[in-house]
């Protein structure tokens, strides 16, 4: 098969995750973020290239609204040029002392380290951008062996494997999108963390089961704040809430509709323009 590689450069932070967001939302399932571009994939296809002309549309109307975005790049890329360039994006990621490594890498640990082989396809999630960055250092920083975690929107997995990794006795993971689903499943049973995590197609509203320990969402500001109602509802009166994906601009928000479910921040994390949070109930 033959590919359509889409390339888009963005001035920053901002401008690169609404292009990623619309790429999403035009059924583009996963792209990278590599030095001020982001880049996707697609079949080479009539379906891509009607695909690529609504994307293109979106994208003219975000650069109307000020939104600093370059003009969308299209190459043609046989299968084998197209894995090679696919590759190239995805090199071994330490964070503190966890380390991320594509399947295809080589790496001997070093002791204390908590080593992840991940192959995120086509989904979200190689652990490069600094919304992920920081949920792995907070679930890192606050969670206990034993606990039970609930990751709302998985994408490749990375948190829920790391959460495995670290201990937790039991990880429900979850994903609207089918392809980050089959991703996720592909990498849990890479680690071999089959017994600790299980992930299914669907939202939170998915899990049933007893009050977890730790929340991990590592999702949009408007999403999260559409889901605290059943983040509150799913998690123990003593647990932890780690949110990330948001832009400052939108943080005031979303602390707001945190308060009204009765929740409040003892930790805030900042890179660029993305927040991350720790939240727990507030006491009553």
């Amino acid at each position: 098969m033959d590919w359509l590689e889409l390339v888009l450069n963005a001035k920053n932070d901002v401008a690169a995750e609404r292009a990623a967001l619309l790429m999403r939302d035009c059924g583009i399932k996963g792209c990278w973020f590599n030095e001020g571009a982001v880049i996707s994939y697609l079949p080479e296809e009539t379906a891509s290239w009607q695909t690529i002309d609504a994307l293109s549309v979106e994208l003219a109307e975000l650069r109307a609204a000020g939104i600093g975005l370059g003009e969308l790049r299209v190459h043609g890329r046989r299968e084998l040029e197209w894995a090679d360039n696919w590759k190239k994006y995805f090199k071994i990621n330490k964070i503190g002392r966890i380390v991320i490594r594509p399947s295809w890498e080589d790496y001997t640990p070093e002791p204390g380290e908590a080593v992840m082989d991940l192959d995120p396809g086509m989904a979200f999630g190689t652990g490069a951008h600094p919304t992920t960055v920081m949920c792995l250092q907070m679930i890192d920083h606050y969670l206990k062996a034993g606990w039970t975690v609930l990751d709302i929107g998985t994408g490749s997995a990375i948190l829920s494997i790391l959460s495995a990794r670290l201990g937790a006795a039991s990880v429900f993971a979850c994903d609207i999108d089918s392809v980050a689903v089959e991703a996720a499943q592909q990498n849990i049973i890479a680690n071999s963390v089959s017994g600790q995590v299980s992930v299914v197609q669907g939202g939170v509203d998915k899990y049933d089961g007893p009050l977890v320990d730790m929340i991990l969402a590592n999702i949009t500001a408007d999403v999260i704040k559409l889901l605290l109602p059943d983040m509150k509802r799913c998690l123990k009166p003593d647990g932890y809430l780690l949110l990330s994906g948001i832009i400052d601009t939108l943080r005031q928000d979303v602390l707001t509709v945190a308060d009204k479910n009765g929740f409040q921040v003892f930790e805030e994390r900042k890179q660029g323009e993305w927040i991350a949070l720790a939240l727990r109930r507030r006491e009553t």
